[in-house]
């Protein structure tokens, strides 16, 4: 596996952060919904660089794996 050039995690870094702010300008009831458009648009994204077989193969990493991804922000509320 190719290793990430320290240019690779400045710009992912960078782009991390710009992320979060934008989801964060958003109230938490919109968040999912913002969440679900990037989600879309993430996807289209990889369709124009990558074949569909690469796409469905990059998906079936992440469903996978998602329990390795933890949220940027934790859920902290109780349920009563």
């Amino acid at each position: 596996m190719k290793m990430s050039s320290e240019h690779d995690i400045e710009v992912m870094q960078e782009a991390q952060h710009k992320l979060l702010e934008f989801f964060s300008s958003y109230s938490e009831e919109d968040r999912l919904k913002v969440a679900s458009m990037a989600l879309k648009i993430t996807i289209q994204v990889y369709q124009t660089m990558l074949s569909e077989k690469n796409v469905e193969q990059l998906l079936h990493y992440v469903i996978e794996n998602v329990s390795d991804i933890k949220p940027l922000i934790p859920d902290h509320r109780t349920i009563h």
